[in-house]
């Protein structure tokens, strides 16, 4: 496999191109991208990795391990309050994210979505649009987000047809 792969749309499956119009969607920066934070990012590029010599194996195999690798399913360890909230708070986003990321990025690899990782992307878009997970961002961001999710879940719906 080549190590030059660019996430774009020119690089995506024709149905990923044809539904992703929005310029977001592709943005390797952009918060609300499926892709643009690092753990995003990260989940993406190592997930279309992993597809490469496991592509009938559910998503769900390299979503666990990959969780598991980067701490994320143990929970917080330290015994200082604010620390145990940061890092839960950290976890959760960073759980959502791999889980967004490896959902879009099956459509964008495959022009599909699995049936239970559609049903699990579902969750995590709309766990996002909570207010209590919006009030992590910066509250002149938040607005932006939540219309960026809305477009996500949107997508999901089609993305399941």
């Amino acid at each position: 496999m080549s190590n030059t792969y660019e996430l774009s749309p020119e690089n995506a499956h024709i149905k990923a191109r044809e539904l992703f119009k929005e310029e977001f969607y592709w943005s390797p920066i952009e918060e609300t991208s499926p892709f643009g934070s690092d753990d995003g990012s990260d989940a993406f590029y190592q997930f279309r990795e992993w597809r490469e010599t496991n592509k009938t194996a559910s998503p769900f195999i390299f979503i666990e391990t990959l969780l598991d690798t980067w701490g994320y399913s143990r929970g917080p360890a330290p015994h200082d309050a604010e620390v145990v909230e940061y890092l839960m708070e950290r976890s959760v986003l960073g759980t959502n994210n791999v889980i967004i990321a490896v959902g879009f990025g099956q459509f964008v690899l495959e022009g599909k979505i699995d049936k239970d990782l559609l049903a699990r992307t579902i969750q995590s878009v709309e766990a996002e649009c909570a207010p209590s997970r919006l009030s992590v961002f910066a509250e002149d961001y938040r607005s932006t987000r939540l219309e960026q999710l809305t477009i996500l879940r949107k997508a999901l719906d089609k993305m399941a047809l």
